[in-house]
């Protein structure tokens, strides 16, 4: 039987205003289980949610788990649960360390989450480039989609006709008070 079988197979919103197929890097397959994301000047780029959320996990270099590998390669990364199918999430990784949400959040679609960045390991000829010495080298947005924890291809649900509204007012707020809130924990 299959995992997504009696799954209300309803479409989601792009993960980010502007989103093309042609932006696609990298298919989903059995050694890349995610589509990856780039285009020109992607860095800093707003990414939104699919639909009404919730914010399940942060990942930054505060909260790498026992997966720590796992989670480091990919970066810093936001979770996300479908409330309105709960068997459902989203994984956004190589976003910048900013996040305007919190765990918890309920979020709308979309809504701004995470903007795309390069964390995570970065090779370059097969060198991995430290982050300080990036720029915005290795920029994209690797984006899953699983069912019942088991990643499915994100194709299957992603509606590419789909026009995020973005309220970059909000959305500016939004980053202005995370970093507040990220700086006074720093100190």
């Amino acid at each position: 039987m299959n995992a997504r079988q009696g799954e209300n197979m309803k479409k989601i919103s792009v993960p980010y205003p502007g989103c093309k197929r042609e932006h696609i890097t990298q298919g989903f397959h059995s050694g890349h289980q995610a589509l990856d994301f780039a285009f020109a000047g992607c860095y800093g780029a707003f990414l939104t949610a699919p639909t009404r959320c919730e914010v399940e996990r942060i990942i930054t270099d505060n909260s790498f788990d026992g997966e720590f590998y796992a989670e480091f390669q990919k970066g810093y990364g936001i979770l996300l649960r479908d409330l309105e199918n709960p068997r459902r999430q989203y994984l956004y990784w190589h976003c910048l360390q900013i996040f305007p949400v919190m765990v918890g959040q309920e979020i709308q679609e979309g809504q701004v989450i995470a903007q795309i960045g390069n964390s995570g390991l970065c090779y370059s000829g097969g060198v991995l480039v430290p982050l300080k010495n990036r720029g915005t080298k290795g920029s994209h947005l690797h984006f899953e989609v699983l069912f019942d924890g088991k990643y499915v291809n994100p194709l299957d649900y992603i509606d590419f006709a789909s026009h995020p509204k973005l309220d970059k007012i909000k959305a500016v707020q939004q980053f202005l008070i995370q970093m507040a809130n990220f700086i006074g924990q720093r100190k």
